[in-house]
């Protein structure tokens, strides 16, 4: 049985503050907040102090109508490398927000060594289910060499799936997005 945990964004600190042109607001100068957040359930409080193991969320709120927008994974890696100037924010994220989907706004790229660390497990985990079928037949010979072969190699195409699906679509799809908001 799974349980769900519904959670949301939990403001805890306040990164960037400037004025810009509101987008939503018929481009006036409006001033601009970077927020980062924490992802809670809802009544639960923020640990003091400690960084999450999966990064921080960031989001921009305008000073005139207290509106929050979340920044997707791809917008804030580029923001917090200094490659994106800050005032430019609210502009991209406009320019952005009809082509992003939920899991856009998932932190990816803040850890890439702990990224790459749970592909190469999930690669190992999946090859060795993929040899699983050819292992059984050479220990045991309970079934024949051509369905272990058709085993393993039915494994190994749902291991390229599964790991493309889990990972690497997530990472080409921000990658495309990080290089739009360059050129733009």
């Amino acid at each position: 049985m799974f349980f769900f945990v519904k959670v949301f964004p939990f403001r805890v600190k306040t990164e960037a503050s400037f004025t810009a042109e509101d987008p939503w607001n018929q481009n006036r100068r409006t001033p601009f907040t970077v927020d980062a957040y924490l992802m809670l359930r809802k009544g639960a409080a923020p640990p003091s102090g400690a960084k999450p193991l999966a990064g921080y969320r960031y989001g921009l709120r305008t000073g005139g109508q207290d509106a929050e927008y979340m920044l997707p994974d791809s917008l804030s890696n580029l923001w917090r490398a200094n490659r994106v100037p800050t005032e430019a924010l609210p502009r991209l994220l406009k320019q952005m927000k009809p082509d992003l989907i939920k899991a856009d706004y998932h932190p990816m790229l803040e850890h890439p060594a702990v990224y790459s660390v749970l592909c190469w497990i999930t690669g190992c985990l999946l090859g060795s289910l993929t040899l699983a079928p050819v292992a059984v037949w050479l220990v045991t010979g309970d079934f024949s060499g051509s369905s272990a072969a058709v085993f393993a190699l039915a494994s190994a195409v749902f291991s390229v799936l599964f790991l493309y699906f889990l990972f690497f679509r997530a990472k080409r799809r921000r990658t495309r997005q990080m290089q739009w908001i360059l050129t733009h």
